[in-house]
């Protein structure tokens, strides 16, 4: 199932928004639904409520709409080669009853844990002290004594009944992550024993290998995401030495180290943009990894939250690869120009305030190619100035000045005088550089 277009009428701060969200006319696959898209613009706009909109369609009328939502929100999408319209009227009532129930839904709001973990005020139950010398306040999530998310072979067993195929990823998301890991071991080792019955005239290193070579790993697979995340970090996600769940109340207990010492890294004392990111990354890898039959609608919302810019560079193939390439749909909302050119124009939603109507929105697609560098994106699609800073602007004002003024000048002396100070402008702030033999 893929999203083709949302009309939203009357609703919030959308007066009569029309978003298309095909191919356009000059691609091959012109007037199908988009693979990904992003949603850029000023704060206030509606990107992150977008998300949550479809979320409360797709998830069903149980999850509802808030009361004070008012107006016509629509959305038509794609399913079995047939087009069909969902629609809300009236407080939450839907317009066919139709819900997500044959694919996959995820929606991943921003931030997920850094406040939660060092503000004990929204935590659940109190924190415990962590065992690490410079005693930061344990989060609840994690289990004091392993040191690892909260989690446990009893709770796991049904994890995929209770969440359906419906995932939000919330406070609770670490725990449910980990659930999910323990689910999939504890299936693995099922199948294993079942493979081990069925070929008995094998030895058991034959059973072994065999296995293996068409059955992977999750906690394996797992290690490949985080380690090209975690090893510039000089850490790595220790596989080799987990200890998997056997009684019911047992975890699983398996770390980050230290790639030079060994030593294990305490989760919570990750920064919170890692956190994040690998949290989410491995969410993802996990309630997908047995997912080959089922579309996937992935929503998420700032994915740079907390991260280095060079940690988002391919971050949204990455998000692709892991939810099932073409038969997913990425839906993105960003304020990062890098995570914004990682989209064709077609594919990014620009969200602005209408001048001609004071408080609503409309919406256009994007300028500038993919993969431009970040100082376009954020002037053609972000609309900001093209220098950030009033000192840039005051000495492009300069550096012109500068020029004219070299132009004009007789003097020798005073012509290479300016043209020094010319020349230390263009160097500082990368402006245009001089013509040949630095006439001018």
């Amino acid at each position: 199932m893929k999203i083709c277009k949302i009309i939203a009428q009357k609703s919030l701060q959308f007066d009569d928004c029309v978003i298309d969200l095909t191919y356009p006319e000059s691609h091959p696959k012109a007037g199908e639904p988009l693979e990904k898209v992003c949603f850029i613009g000023p704060n206030g706009t509606g990107k992150t409520r977008i998300l949550e909109l479809i979320t409360q369609f797709f998830a069903g009328q149980s999850y509802g709409f808030q009361k004070n939502t008012v107006g016509d929100f629509s959305i038509q999408y794609k399913n079995n080669e047939e087009v069909l319209i969902l629609k809300k009227i009236d407080r939450g009532i839907f317009e066919p009853e139709t819900y997500f129930q044959n694919d996959f839904l995820v929606f991943i709001p921003e931030n997920l844990y850094a406040d939660f973990i060092w503000n004990t005020e929204k935590q659940r139950q109190p924190a415990y002290l962590s065992k690490d010398e410079r005693g930061f306040a344990f989060p609840a999530v994690y289990d004091a004594q392993y040191n690892v998310p909260n989690a446990t072979l009893n709770e796991s067993k049904y994890f995929f009944e209770k969440k359906g195929n419906y995932f939000k990823m919330e406070e609770k998301g670490i725990s449910e992550f980990w659930s999910a890991l323990i689910l999939l071991i504890e299936k693995r080792k099922a199948e294993y024993l079942a493979y081990q019955n069925e070929n008995e005239n094998l030895t058991i290193k034959q059973a072994k290998e065999n296995f293996n070579a068409n059955n992977p790993s999750i906690l394996e697979k797992i290690a490949v995401l985080w380690n090209k995340i975690l090893a510039p970090l000089n850490l790595y996600f220790d596989v080799e030495n987990a200890q998997t769940p056997i009684q019911l109340l047992d975890n699983l207990l398996v770390y980050i180290k230290t790639l030079d010492t060994n030593k294990n890294v305490p989760f919570h004392l990750l920064s919170a943009g890692i956190q994040n990111f690998i949290f989410k990354m491995g969410y993802l890898k996990a309630i997908h990894f047995y997912n080959t039959d089922k579309n996937s609608l992935v929503l998420i919302d700032e994915p740079e939250d907390s991260l280095h810019p060079r940690f988002l560079y391919g971050i949204v193939d990455l998000y692709k690869e892991i939810t099932g390439g073409e038969k997913s749909q990425l839906f993105v909302a960003t304020h990062s120009e890098v995570v914004a050119a990682q989209f064709e124009p077609y594919e990014r939603v620009i969200l602005d305030f209408d001048p001609d109507k004071f408080g609503t929105v409309k919406a256009h697609r994007g300028i500038s190619p993919k993969g431009q560098n970040a100082s376009d994106v954020l002037m053609n699609d972000f609309g900001t100035k093209f220098y950030q800073h009033d000192d840039a602007e005051k000495a492009h004002r300069e550096f012109i000045r500068l020029q004219r003024t070299i132009r004009s000048t007789t003097d020798e002396n005073t012509k290479k005088e300016l043209l020094d100070k010319a020349r230390e402008l263009a160097f500082r702030y990368k402006f245009p550089v001089f013509e040949k033999n630095d006439k001018l």
